[in-house]
């Protein structure tokens, strides 16, 4: 649903907070129009920036295995999820040491060579700026 990508975008730019799309997210009215892989993906992005917030290294860590479970369940729905792929991008290219398995080569191609199946051009502007960090 447009409504909740334009949040993204928002929450993404920080013109927005976090807490926003989760209130969203939680309206099952809203939140059932979108795809299971988009939702997912959207999940996982809210319990990133939550991680990333949080002070307890006991919730950080809490919200950093939500993430991982969201972000897989949306590629394992539909591996080709745009959304998905540029949130684990995101997500990835601003980790500090940590160990991982990284994804940044194989998203940045995927979102290289999908980036004019969008047809949403606030969501191709995001892609692009994070391409070009």
């Amino acid at each position: 649903m447009n409504t909740i990508k334009t949040l993204f975008i928002d929450v993404a730019y920080e013109e927005k907070s976090v807490s926003d799309l989760i209130k969203v997210l939680t309206d099952k009215n809203i939140a059932n129009m979108i795809s299971e892989d988009e939702k997912n993906a959207y999940q996982a992005f809210c319990c990133a920036l939550l991680a990333k917030e949080a002070k307890n290294i006991m919730q950080k860590g809490q919200y950093i295995q939500e993430y991982n479970i969201f972000i897989q369940k949306s590629l394992y729905i539909n591996y080709d999820c745009i959304v998905a792929r540029l949130i684990r991008l995101m997500v990835e290219t601003q980790l500090q040491d940590v160990n991982f398995t990284s994804h940044i080569d194989d998203d940045s191609h995927f979102l290289s060579e999908n980036i004019n199946t969008s047809s949403d051009e606030e969501l191709i502007k995001l892609i692009i700026k994070i391409l070009s960090r």
